[in-house]
């Protein structure tokens, strides 16, 4: 997405990765066919370094070694436990740390080294961009200052992703009937995405619902611990597992599905809790602060407690048997959506933030090195 509309725009962009395809589970395939992609790209310069991220000294170096010789007007690190935390330990300026979710909703309070990273990647970034003000109190917390945090949601192409996709054919492929009631998830299988509560509703769900059916996309570390729920709680044949599909066909399923779920158990801002309801679906999610950002409760949406199967059974059964009131919520985030949500002002703001860094480099500030902020955040 950032890599695209750069290039739109008639930049170079080039981009490290670490990426190691002999470490990759067969599971997480997503992301080695994303970088192949990547490197297809005209005007993209993919250094590609297959390491993996266990010797921190090299990895510094290999980045040293690559902004030496590109010189780049900005620097943008992602993630902060890993590549803001090697851009930062660069010392290379005008630097842009972007922030993802649980690179600093979890990471930094399970571990202090986790906390170290991510108040040095904090403190030594030019500007820090989060997707939510959940992401945004997170990093106060960790000491980073106010006026460096530009907070905006990585949001939806209301272009591909709204209520005119056709999906009744897709429907029909995935062996659903029209009388089906189908339910669709598409986080990935990682134990904050919440699946399992999901898949510990359907049970509860189907005493009221015979005709419900789910489909749950994506891939993860516990798909086949998900795989093996179903066949323990007896609903195997009620939920179809497609594995990761084309970002391209997302709008598709969507529209091939009546009722949109996320069990998540932490959030910033998410994607494709937009994009459902750019779609026009009923949402429900759990009842978490980047979800309340997004879900007015019985207005555009419906919350749910996390961990809770019951809850998320409750509130399907609510919507099946009241499509007027699913169908007004629908309406109403979809509003939310077109008001709030178009891709292209977030990756307007976002071309702003490198805009303004650049603008820091020609002043030419002091810059503190990577000692100087270690002894400061300790």
């Amino acid at each position: 997405m950032f890599v695209n509309y750069l290039l739109e725009r008639g930049n170079e962009v080039h981009v490290f990765t670490l990426l190691n395809e002999l470490a990759y589970e067969k599971s997480q395939h997503f992301h080695l066919e994303q970088s192949a992609k990547l490197s297809s790209l005209p005007r993209v310069i993919v250094h590609k370094k297959s390491y993996g991220h266990r010797n921190l000294p090299l990895i510094v170096a290999l980045l040293r070694d690559i902004l030496r010789r590109v010189k780049p007007e900005v620097l943008v690190g992602n993630y902060l436990q890993s590549y803001a935390f090697y851009s930062a330990l660069s010392a290379y300026h005008p630097y842009v740390a972007v922030v993802w979710g649980s690179d600093i909703l979890l990471r930094p309070w399970e571990s202090k080294v986790g906390r170290i990273r991510a108040k040095f990647c904090l403190a030594s970034a030019d500007y820090v961009i989060v997707d939510s003000q959940i992401q945004k109190k997170a990093a106060l917390a960790l000491g980073c200052t106010p006026q460096k945090i530009e907070s905006f949601p990585w949001c939806v192409d209301l272009n591909k992703f709204n209520p005119s996709v056709y999906g009744k054919e897709l429907r029909k492929e995935l062996g659903f009937v029209d009388k089906d009631f189908v339910v669709i998830c598409s986080r990935d299988h990682e134990m904050r995405y919440g699946l399992e509560y999901l898949i510990r509703a359907v049970p509860y769900v189907l005493t009221r619902i015979p005709n419900a059916k789910f489909l749950v996309l994506g891939e993860g570390r516990l798909t086949q611990d998900l795989h093996r729920l179903t066949e323990a709680l007896g609903v195997a044949r009620f939920v179809r597992f497609t594995g990761n599909v084309p970002h391209l066909m997302m709008p598709t399923y969507l529209s091939a599905s009546d009722v949109y779920v996320s069990p998540s158990l932490s959030d910033g801002t998410s994607s494709s809790l937009l994009e459902a309801m750019a779609c026009e679906k009923p949402v429900i999610a759990t009842d978490i602060p980047g979800n309340r950002e997004w879900i007015c409760e019985e207005r555009n949406g419906l919350l749910v407690r996390p961990k809770s199967p019951e809850a998320i059974a409750d509130r399907l059964v609510t919507l099946e048997l009241n499509p007027n009131l699913a169908a007004a919520y629908a309406k109403d985030a979809l509003d939310t959506a077109r008001k709030k949500a178009d891709l292209r002002m977030s990756l307007q703001r976002y071309e702003d933030v490198l805009m303004a860094a650049l603008v820091k480099r020609v002043a030419k500030p002091a810059y503190m090195t990577p000692l100087e902020l270690l002894r400061g955040i300790s």
